[in-house]
């Protein structure tokens, strides 16, 4: 019965890590969006908007790989 406990932890670590990767690809799908915006209309106030939102995301695939290495 341990073997089940164990997959059954495992699959819901993994499913959590996969939520927050799908939630980091939305992030920076926006941060696209926002780019091509801040570009094509000169828009200095958006790209600053997009740099800062860049370290929520260096943050997060940080923590996602440090928890991938912890199972």
């Amino acid at each position: 019965m341990p073997d089940k406990h164990r997959s059954t932890q495992f699959d819901a670590e993994l499913a959590g890590i996969s939520n927050r990767v799908l939630e980091m690809g939305g992030i920076v799908e926006s941060q696209v969006a926002q780019a091509v915006y801040a570009l094509s209309h000169f828009s200095g106030e958006t790209a600053t908007q997009v740099l800062r939102v860049e370290e929520r995301v260096n943050q997060m695939e940080v923590e996602i790989d440090r928890d991938l290495s912890a199972i």
